[in-house]
């Protein structure tokens, strides 16, 4: 079974390579490798029959996700998208039925949709597919005490302005849009005021949805009164233990349980699945029903468990799992975990193969694959040997006789906690020595369960430790050992929490509060692990070839059998070890002499690359963040900001930050971990939204900023970020000389005298000149900024300019162009931005004066690489741009 789900996953991977294809050709190429391996079998040749049977299954995969992509319905949303008939940036009405419980963000409700209706003209035409939605809601911005303004199963007409979701065009940039298609989320839209919408209660509910829903409402409900009482995290963390209902869950209370390696257990899985299979088959076995019904009664609420979650990721595959595991049981087979495990990622793949790709798939697959191939082993053969003669200690009857290393050791084990009984027995008395001997069977039970629950986790560790480094460049040390009071402790808060929701009147009553005080513990437990010095870092993402040879390793190891199973362990050990390490002088220096050197214009192959200026302006959308790559490999960053996303794109629904998705991201691509200075032009939020996140993340050794009014919120977080982190604080301004290298470095604005200006005209402006090179970065200045500049006589010529305010009109003045006769401009601007940005009259003003324009919304990220006499410009969108010499 492991060889055909990898098969099938091998061929939805094709199908993700390979755009372009014949559907037909592969159907019948499908068949004939079918009927080839059938053939084969016949004639008594069972490896070319496996070989060509997997082909086919390969080929199989390949269509599905084809199909699945690319077989697109004429009343699909996305037809109607590639025709361009759906509007779009434009009032739209539409008839949908509410997917999900929704969420408040920053005073908007935000929804998952499910279409099934346009405005056409004077009539209505069906269009199938999902959408994000946020209604404005009236009154104040905060989050707290309000619920969403629809409910799952609803059905709501109304008006809204609809626009694509769009990608940061950055290296090392998650792909949001692929991630939201494999939702099947086409588009986003706001609607500005709830009169715009009618809603109709219930509307899309069928019977079986219905009493999911009321189900969900019930267990919300019941934590509820937790919530009025001011203890809203304890019933959002009960609600996510329960139900899955993640939407009350802030970034805090996430990043706690994330830094102490246990945010698993808020996630409806395993746990729950076994927890309540346990239950119930328990209670079937004293109410002696027959073993069948047992299963199936089991089997048959676990099902209704999973439709009332949702049918998540994890719980899905948890529920295939058992579903399978029962009905092997039922018929009397005996059940291989690991091919119960990979039949159910086969039925997933089938009915989805967009779940391949998904973080949440991979990690709860690889999870189950650490504990059924390497800690199960571990434990069966060594840990439990060891520990279970010494659980029946003083038991005559329990020998333990079976050969090799750890049994040995656990009977020398239970032989001297036998003796010292014997000998407690005749210098105290034999009611101490049965005292004795009954602590150390309690002991040992503790014990070994402790050990089981350390080895699982890291186990799992070992296989999914590089992949979150990758996706969430977070690596927790201390995870294994605080699984050990986690787990127990979920399962009670989960009991707890279930007991509530469900107990009728006053019994259910009277759980709420010991549930509270149970995920108050949770929660408490949680953060005191992250608290904890080196419990967790932050690190640069490793390579996907990296981290999918590692977990390949581990599995060829186990699923062959190999012997030593340390060598693989000890290898995938060491390779997390490296990102680890990277911000270290050593790891540091040797990965600027293998970085790639730019394409510059002249270079040889085998001409020793002369050292390099770089500057990477960032696609942030509406903001600027700009990475300094100096010749002598030191690392400046100004500004990290850009208006933040709708919080409606964030699956997660804990917001977004820029300067952790974004800018961190491309830094810890780079493996650029160590930034000297990072700057701040002005505090404004789409410059300065970003840094507190870039200092949290990084070792910074100095911040800088201008002159600027102490009430500005924004760089009150940033000071305060900086006195946390122990970074010296330095305020720059005009005259001000940050020469590095052999990099001339002036701060030609503001200044300190002069009246009171907006915060605009109050950027930082600053001048790098490198040998024949010289750039000019002017924040967000404008028209009164620019003539105060131009007053001081300052040498403003610079064949690089950064636009200052994003093209902005108020920016940019044609004695400003003059002064600084640039060659080639960038101008960093959101798509779609509600201002403008860039303005018409400010881009014709630069072709007018015969400058290259490059705009970050086009083009993503924009680099600009010179030795100070030959020049490469480059975007993450269209590669090489230009080269030249200066």
């Amino acid at each position: 079974m492991a060889a055909v789900a990898l098969s099938f996953s091998l061929g939805i991977l094709l199908a993700e390579a390979f755009r372009e294809y014949a559907f037909g050709g592969i159907l019948a190429a499908g068949f004939l490798l079918a009927a080839a391996s059938g053939l084969a079998l016949h004639r008594n040749l069972p490896g070319r029959a496996l070989a060509l049977g997997l082909a086919a299954v390969a080929a199989a995969g390949f269509l599905a996700a084809a199909a699945r992509r690319d077989g697109v319905p004429r009343a699909h949303l996305r037809h109607a998208l590639a025709r361009g008939e759906f509007p779009l940036d434009e009032p739209s009405a539409f008839d949908a039925c509410v997917a999900d419980d929704g969420r408040i963000r920053g005073g908007e409700s935000v929804h998952t949709l499910r279409l099934l209706a346009r405005r056409r003209g004077e009539g209505w035409t069906a269009c199938r597919g999902m959408g994000i939605l946020r209604v404005a809601l009236p009154g104040a911005q905060g989050e707290g005490g309000r619920t969403p303004l629809l409910a799952r199963g609803d059905r709501v007409r109304g008006w809204g302005v609809w626009r694509r979701p769009r990608n940061f065009e950055n290296p090392g940039s998650e792909d949001r849009v692929a991630r939201l298609a494999r939702r099947g989320v086409w588009i986003v839209g706001r609607t500005k005021s709830t009169r715009l919408l009618e809603t109709e209660p219930g509307g899309c509910s069928g019977p079986v949805t219905g009493l999911a829903v009321r189900a969900r409402t019930r267990v919300q409900n019941a934590f509820r009164p937790l919530a009025d009482r001011g203890n809203r995290v304890e019933a959002a963390i009960l609600a996510s233990l329960t139900i899955g209902d993640y939407s009350g869950l802030t970034a805090p209370v996430s990043e706690a349980f994330r830094n102490s390696g246990t945010l698993h257990v808020l996630v409806v899985s395993g746990l729950h699945v076994a927890w309540i299979a346990g239950v119930l088959l328990c209670l079937a076995r004293r109410a002696r029903l027959p073993e069948r019904l047992r299963y199936l009664t089991a089997g048959m609420a676990i099902l209704a468990y999973t439709v009332i979650v949702g049918f998540q990721a994890s719980i899905t595959r948890c529920f295939w799992v058992f579903a399978l595991y029962l009905l092997g049981r039922m018929l009397f087979r005996h059940a291989d975990s690991v091919n119960l495990l990979f039949a159910a990622a086969l039925i997933l793949l089938a009915a989805n193969p967009g779940w391949l790709f998904e973080i949440g798939f991979q990690l709860s697959f690889l999870s189950v694959l650490a504990i059924v191939m390497t800690a199960s082993p571990l434990i069966e053969g060594c840990w439990n040997p060891v520990c279970a003669p010494a659980r029946h200690a003083g038991e005559a009857d329990r020998l333990f006789l079976r050969p090799g290393r750890w049994h040995r050791l656990g009977r020398r084990l239970r032989f001297g906690l036998e003796l010292t009984a014997e000998a407690m027995a005749d210098r105290v008395s034999p009611g101490a020595a049965r005292a004795f001997q009954w602590a150390c069977r309690r002991a040992a039970d503790a014990v070994a369960a402790a050990g089981s629950l350390v080895l699982l986790s890291l186990a799992v560790e070992l296989w999914i430790g590089l992949l979150l480094a990758h996706s969430y460049n977070r690596i927790s040390w201390i995870g294994p050992l605080a699984n050990v009071v986690m787990v127990p402790l979920s399962s009670l808060t989960l009991a707890a929490g279930l007991g509530a929701a469900l107990a009728p009147g006053g019994p259910g009553a009277a759980l709420v509060p010991i549930a509270g005080k149970c995920a108050t513990l949770l929660l408490a437990c949680a953060r005191g692990a992250a608290a904890i010095p080196g419990a967790w870092q932050r690190c640069p993402t490793p390579p996907a070839a990296w981290v999918w040879g590692s977990i390949g390793l581990l599995f060829l190891w186990s699923f062959l059998r190999w012997r030593r199973r340390w060598v693989p362990a000890a290898l995938v050990a060491a390779a997390l070890l490296v990102p680890a390490t990277a911000s270290t002088s050593l790891v540091q220096s040797t990965l600027d002499r293998l970085r790639p050197r730019a394409a510059l214009a002249g270079r040889g192959a085998g001409r020793d690359p002369a050292p390099v200026l770089g500057f990477t302006f960032l696609d942030v959308g509406e903001g600027d963040a700009i990475v300094i790559r100096f010749p002598d490999g030191g690392l400046w960053l100004l500004d990290a900001g850009g208006l933040v996303l709708p919080p409606a794109e964030e699956e997660s629904g804990e917001g977004f930050d820029i300067g952790e998705a974004v800018v961190s991201r491309f830094l810890w691509h780079r493996w650029m971990l160590r930034p000297e200075r990072v700057l701040l032009s002005h505090a404004d939020m789409d410059h300065a939204g970003g840094i507190p996140a870039v200092l949290s993340n990084f070792a910074v050794r100095e911040f800088g900023c201008a002159p600027a009014r102490e009430d500005a919120r924004i760089l009150a977080r940033i000071l305060e970020t900086a006195e946390r982190k122990g970074i010296p604080v330095t305020r720059v301004g005009r005259g001000a000389v940050l020469d590095r290298g052999p990099v001339r470095i002036r701060v030609l604005h503001p200044g300190r005298e002069g009246a009171p200006t907006s915060a605009n005209d109050r950027s930082l402006v600053i001048r790098f000149a490198f040998r024949r090179f010289s750039a000019l970065l002017t924040g967000d200045l404008e028209k009164r900024g620019e003539e105060e500049l131009l007053a001081h006589g300052f040498r403003l010529e610079s064949p690089l300019l950064k636009v200052a305010h994003h093209g902005s009109r108020s920016a940019t003045s044609e004695a400003f162009l003059e002064s600084s006769a640039p060659r080639w401009a960038v101008i960093s601007a959101g798509s779609r931005n509600p201002f403008g940005h860039p303005s018409a009259e400010v881009s014709g003003r630069l072709r007018d004066h015969n400058v290259r324009t490059f705009v970050t919304a086009d083009l993503g990220a924009v680099t600009f690489e010179t030795d100070g006499v030959r020049y490469a410009i480059s975007s993450h969108l269209r590669g090489l741009l230009e080269r030249g010499t200066l």
